[in-house]
Formats: C-alpha cells, sequence, structure tokens
C-alpha cells in the first residue's frame, strides 16, 4: 500500500476489502490518516466496512469525520446507517 501510484494503492484497498483482510485494518487506518485524496479515502473506508471488524467499525464512526470531507462523511454516514 506504499505504492506511490494512487490507482495501484486504491486496487491494492479494494481487494483487502474484498477478502476480508483483517490483519490490514491498521495499515488501513494509517493510510486513511495520511491521505487526502477523496476516492482513496472512501475506497478505505468500503475497505473496513467490508472487513468489519470492531477495530474497523470504531475507526469508522470515531476517526473518519476528522478529515473534514463532506463527501467521505456523507459516504460514512450512509454505511453506519446499513449497519
Amino acid at each position: 500500500m506504499k505504492n506511490p501510484v494512487v490507482q495501484t494503492r486504491m486496487f491494492i484497498i479494494e481487494l483487502i476489502g474484498k477478502r476480508k483482510v483483517k490483519s490490514a485494518v491498521q495499515e488501513l487506518c494509517k493510510l486513511f490518516r495520511e491521505s487526502s485524496d477523496t476516492y482513496e479515502l472512501i475506497a478505505i473506508v468500503d475497505a473496513l466496512h467490508s472487513i468489519g471488524t470492531e477495530e474497523a467499525i470504531d475507526y469508522i464512526r470515531y476517526i473518519g469525520f476528522e478529515k473534514g470531507n463532506s463527501v467521505v462523511e456523507k459516504h460514512i454516514q450512509k454505511l453506519l446507517s446499513s449497519l
């Protein structure tokens, strides 16, 4: 996930979400804190939601709104309302 090409990182993030790789939660959270790209942030949130562990969902609930990105926040609200 340290690839400098955003599209490659997003592919990896989506794959992690589809495979529900629980061991990747911490790295996804770190990447979320470091990223400012809206599409990448949404992909990370989707992957965390797909993984579905308590840690992943808690991260979405509490840290996801700190970015101040209204598009990401609306997406998070939509995902959380489905839980």
